[in-house]
Parts: structure tokens; C-alpha cells; sequence
């Protein structure tokens, strides 16, 4: 679910504490315009804006690409360890492509959503053991 205008605000006040801002009706509708395209939630949001100063360095007044790209590269770093390790479809669905196409995505979508959820949260990504086999 998307962030709401009071998600935006509370999202922008915390923002204004690090950089100093001022925060008006006109920035709240543009940063909840691209929260919005981008499916941004509140707590991933958040979190990425303290990654973002817990880094420090040399992007001090952070911007909404800078969270988009930090969820983009978040996802891409899921995709890439997690997924890879457990997207192994269950044998009675090996006769059925549209069926194990459609597991595929909906196990990828709840590692992802899983996954994302940690780190919002404030842990680490979560580590899943290989698939056995047998």
C-alpha cells in the first residue's frame, strides 16, 4: 500500500530534522506524487532516509530518487541472493507450467515482501538456506 499525505508529512518532518528544510503543502504533494508512482510504504520509506544519513557523505539533502534508488537496489540485491536460493516449485507442479509459473511468482512476491519488511524494520535481509534436494 501506498504512503498517505500524513505518511508524506511525517516522512518530510523527519527529513527536515537532518537537513533543516522547510516543508510546505507543494513539497508534501510532490514527494507523495513520486511515493506513489513508485509504491513506496511508510516504514521502507523511513528507512531508507536513515540509510541514507547513516552514510552521510556526498548526497547531504536527500531527494525522492534517493529512495527510490535505494528500494530499487534493495530489490535487486533480493532478487539476486534470496530468490536465487529458494524458488524451487514443488514436483506435483512440474506438469503444470502455468502452475508452477504462477508459484514462482507468488513465492518471489512473498520472499520480497518478507525480505523488505525485515529491513524496514531495521534488520538485516534475511538469509535463507539453499533447497535441498532429494
Amino acid at each position: 500500500m501506498s504512503m498517505t499525505a500524513d505518511e508524506v508529512i511525517d516522512l518530510l518532518t523527519m527529513i527536515a530534522a537532518f537537513d533543516q528544510r522547510t516543508v510546505g503543502d507543494d513539497d508534501v504533494q510532490a514527494w507523495l506524487l513520486i511515493a506513489t508512482a513508485e509504491d513506496w510504504t511508510s516504514p521502507l520509506a523511513q528507512r531508507a532516509v536513515i540509510e541514507h544519513y547513516r552514510r552521510g557523505g556526498d548526497r547531504p539533502r536527500i531527494k525522492p530518487g534517493h529512495i527510490t534508488d535505494t528500494l530499487t537496489d534493495l530489490r535487486r540485491t533480493i532478487s539476486r541472493t534470496l530468490l536465487r536460493a529458494d524458488l524451487q516449485p514443488p514436483r506435483e507442479l512440474a506438469d503444470d507450467p502455468r502452475a508452477e509459473i504462477t508459484w514462482r511468482r507468488d513465492h518471489a512476491r512473498q520472499i520480497t515482501d518478507r525480505a523488505l519488511a525485515a529491513w524496514a524494520r531495521g534488520e538485516d535481509l534475511p538469509q535463507l538456506d539453499p533447497p535441498t534436494t532429494g
